[in-house]
Parts: structure tokens; sequence; C-alpha cells
């Protein structure tokens, strides 16, 4: 099931709404699409509440993808993060402009997301590639937390082997 996000305000609410069904619509006609090929790919979608709060709504959508036969499936996570008092979501580019206007915007450079990256993954136990030499681009898929830290998602074999799965990064972390 979808889930349903309710805002006091009704043109926020369904901004936020519109958006989501857009994207589980999209996840859906490829799913569809890929079963007509007879690939018999089974999908779950399972969402994470992360913050609910100050007037940001932040979840996330954690789609596992398993073809018949297959050794292993795969999953993707596509992270929400939106303003409840607009139904505008927010980027990554938001979280810098708002870092830079507080003097923080070192913390998301693509330099210290990496540094964080190769911590993170280490202390999780989670080996990265041997010739992984940090991303080329800043992840797009971000959100909130409960603590008012932002997360970053590095996707399956990104950065690591398949076994290691999704590294999330605490942006905030010391």
């Amino acid at each position: 099931r979808t889930p349903v996000v309710i805002v006091e305000d009704a043109a926020a609410m369904e901004a936020i709404n519109n958006t989501i069904q857009l994207d589980v619509g999209k996840v859906a006609s490829e799913l569809r699409k890929d079963n007509l090929t007879g690939a018999n790919i089974t999908s779950t979608i399972r969402y994470e509440m992360k913050c609910n709060r100050l007037g940001i709504v932040s979840f996330t959508e954690a789609r596992y993808r398993y073809a018949a036969h297959a050794a292993n499936g795969t999953t993707y996570v596509k992270a929400y993060m939106f303003n409840t008092l607009t139904g505008q979501q927010a980027t990554l580019a938001d979280v810098q402009a708002l870092a830079k206007v507080a003097g923080a915007e070192k913390a998301y450079t693509l330099e210290a997301v990496n540094a964080k990256l190769v911590a993170q993954a280490k202390a999780q136990g989670k080996p990265l590639y041997q010739d992984f030499a940090g991303l080329k681009e800043l992840p797009q898929e971000i959100y909130l937390d409960s603590n008012m830290h932002f997360h970053a998602i590095v996707q399956e074999m990104e950065a690591a082997p398949h076994a290691a799965g999704i590294i999330d990064i605490d942006l905030d972390a010391e």
C-alpha cells in the first residue's frame, strides 16, 4: 500500500501525495513492462518514516526486486523529504543552500560526504570496493531523521559489493 501523508494545508497535502503516487506508478509500470517480456519479477516496497516535525516530513521507500531463479534480488532506496507547509520536495541543493546560510556548507561537500562514507562504512563493517576512489557526484537520495540529521543514501554496488547493501550516511554525525 502506498502511504498517504496528511498535513493541515490541503494544497501541500495534494502536492506531496501526488509526488508519491507518480513515483509508485512509475515503479509499477516498469514492473508490468518487465513481466510482459516474461521476466517473472516480483517486487516489494517498504516505507519507513524518518522525521515528521518542524514542518518537515521525511521517509524512505525501499524497493526490492527479485527475478525468478536469480541468485539475489536488488534493493533501491528512494528518499523523500517534503516541506509540509508548501508540499515542495527538498533536494540536496536545498540542504546545501541552508548550510551555506548557517556557515556549515563544508559538511555537505563531495569531499566531506566521501570522508563520512568511508568512515561510516568501516564502522558498519561494510567493505568498499578495493579500487573505490570516492563518489564522483553527491548522492541525490537524502532524508532528515528524527534527530534532525541529514542522511544520504548510497545505493547497492555504487561504492561497495552487493553483499554490503545500501549505505546510509549520516551527514551530521561527529
